[in-house]
């Protein structure tokens, strides 16, 4: 039986994410609500845990856009396939939105026959390289890209499922962006990146990282403030996920 503490529930749909390596958070949410839709029609999500950044996108398309999209969701971690199976069967618009969620490693899933290309690929990766390892199994495949995926081997593979004229989106923290973005500007063009600062008085500790293909007219960059100096969520922030959250505290 579910636990009701495993359910997250969004102003649309509700998710299961107990199970799943990586829990829902600000990270996934903020990914989701900040890529670009327009024109999407398929979506592949690299270690997509329970989904949530899937269904998120899913939900902006669907109030957006009457186009059927196909969303595919991979990950190295059984729970999380399931749970993110079992998201998909109870997610609203089903007759637009169609979802795949496979138990692969993207090395793995980069040699299928016939592979389609994605006209948006998103990743929320494991990032920490250097920093001790947790003991919890599921935490370090949720966070730590040690024999698991480089961030090389990540532009590469995403390199080639990339759509001409898709966009491939990341989020990741300050040190992790760094090296990110130095790896991934050999292969593909730096089209926009959102610097996301927790509070005022705190440095950023966050970057959403956008690339394409094809050599951008302007690089779009901004920052994001998550809370207010009273620690209140800012205006930016509340419009942003607005149509994801039922309240924000």
């Amino acid at each position: 039986m579910k636990n009701e503490n495993d359910l997250f529930d969004f102003q649309h749909f509700s998710l299961h994410h107990g199970k799943s390596t990586l829990k829902i958070g600000t990270d996934s949410v903020l990914l989701a609500a900040l890529v670009p839709i327009d024109g999407v029609t398929n979506v592949l999500d690299i270690g997509c845990g329970c989904g949530v950044i899937g269904f998120c996108i899913a939900d902006r398309i669907a109030d957006q856009s009457s186009e059927n999209v196909e969303v595919t969701g991979i990950d190295i971690d059984t729970d999380s396939i399931d749970e993110a199976r079992l998201n998909a069967s109870n997610f609203p618009h089903q007759e637009q939105i169609s979802f795949l969620f496979e138990k692969i490693d993207l090395q793995h899933f980069i040699l299928k026959k016939e592979q389609k290309k994605f006209s948006l690929i998103v990743s929320n990766p494991p990032y920490f390289g250097s920093s001790l390892k947790p003991e919890n199994v599921k935490n370090l495949r949720s966070k730590h890209r040690d024999d698991n995926l480089s961030f090389d081997e990540l532009v590469e593979n995403a390199v080639r499922l990339l759509a001409d004229d898709g966009h491939f989106y990341v989020i990741l923290p300050t040190s992790e962006a760094i090296d990110f973005e130095s790896i991934a500007k050999k292969k593909l063009h730096l089209c926009e990146k959102i610097a996301i600062r927790p509070v005022p008085d705190k440095p950023v500790n966050r970057f959403i990282l956008g690339f394409s293909k094809q050599i951008p007219i302007n690089i779009k960059e901004q920052e994001l403030l998550i809370r207010d100096e009273n620690r209140n969520y800012s205006r930016e922030y509340r419009n942003i996920t607005l149509s994801f959250y039922t309240k924000l505290k």
